[in-house]
């Protein structure tokens, strides 16, 4: 039997490919009901955040990277700031952790997001 990764290792792992760290985060979204989550696709979206949210009708845009050495193009550097000047919340995020960081700036209790049995 593996070891048990506990929320808080969750919320700080790094994942190898940007693909991955996307997939998880949307797993961990989908399991609750009051979020509204859009991802987008690169091919027709130039600049549009990789994860689009309402969260009790806040706009919310995240960008995902797989590490703080990556950093938002420029295009999608203006695309956060618009959503920003428009009173959203817009952020990057490199972990799990740092997506619940930014929810809760947009005032969404993290709470919500119980341990999981892995």
């Amino acid at each position: 039997m593996g070891k048990r990764i506990t929320e808080e290792q969750r919320e700080q792992q790094l994942f190898p490919l940007e693909s991955k760290l996307q997939a998880y985060v949307l797993k961990r979204l989908s399991e609750v009901a009051d979020l509204t989550v859009f991802k987008t696709i690169k091919s027709n979206t130039v600049g549009v955040s990789d994860l689009i949210i309402n969260a009790n009708g806040k706009f919310v845009a995240i960008e995902l990277k797989r590490s703080a050495t990556e950093k938002p193009t420029l295009v999608q550097g203006v695309f956060l700031d618009r959503v920003r000047k428009s009173n959203g919340v817009a952020g990057v995020a490199y972990t799990w952790g740092m997506v619940k960081i930014i929810l809760a700036r947009a005032g969404y209790d993290t709470g919500i997001f119980m341990p999981r049995k892995e």
